[in-house]
């Protein structure tokens, strides 16, 4: 029986099948990956920087996660709940890529000699002795889903957007006109006094 199934896969039928049936696995494998050419990968675009999918994944997780430690993880997130933290963990990301590539074309850097100092000044990072803890650090970190690398570079953008901000709110002067009008929407009062005149108690008109 085998010798005789042996001679038929020997038949150019048979390989000619067998041919045929590969190169549909092969063109079957490789379709994802043809089909993916020229897609968009990008949920946003800001100073011709692109966002990937990925960046707003991660960027939601930590934002969700934040917001189910201040629920207290006692109630699930509902769906509008989850669709309001991804729009703000986006919008978040957009400016700080719009921010960063501001920073970039300006040239403004962080000493890593200052990027050590902020970090070592943090309080979320030091022991009963008020002394910066390494493996309180590394704790932080693992516990807020951070590598060492990535939050000292999320910190190093926290301080360049600071100076970067910082000059702009140094160089920035509000018109004397728009500053009355915008106190006076926020902090005048307004007082009224009115009277109530009871429709019984006036007098009957004078016939016609």
């Amino acid at each position: 029986m085998i010798t005789l199934i042996r001679r038929m896969l020997e038949t150019w039928p048979a390989k000619l099948f067998f041919m045929l049936l590969a190169g549909v696995f092969v063109i079957w494998g490789v379709g994802d990956v043809i089909t993916k050419i020229g897609v968009q990968t990008w949920v946003a675009k800001v100073a011709g920087q692109t966002i990937e999918l990925p960046q707003a994944t991660e960027a939601y997780r930590r934002q969700m996660a934040e917001v189910q430690r201040m629920m207290g993880n006692t109630a699930s997130p509902t769906t509008a709940i989850r669709r309001q933290v991804a729009s703000q963990a986006l919008q978040a990301l957009v400016t700080r890529t719009g921010v960063v590539a501001a920073i970039q074309d300006d040239g403004i850097t962080v000493p890593d000699a200052a990027l050590r100092q902020a970090a070592f000044a943090m309080p979320a990072f030091k022991n009963q002795a008020g002394v910066f803890d390494k493996n309180l650090f590394l704790s932080v970190l693992r516990n807020n889903s951070y590598t060492e690398a990535g939050f000292l570079d999320l910190l190093r953008t926290e301080l360049t957007q600071q100076q970067f901000m910082g000059a702009l709110r140094a160089g920035t002067l509000s018109p004397a006109v728009l500053t009355r009008e915008v106190y006076a929407f926020q902090h005048e009062k307004r007082v009224a006094d009115t009277l109530s005149f009871p429709f019984a108690a006036a007098a009957a008109p004078p016939a016609p």
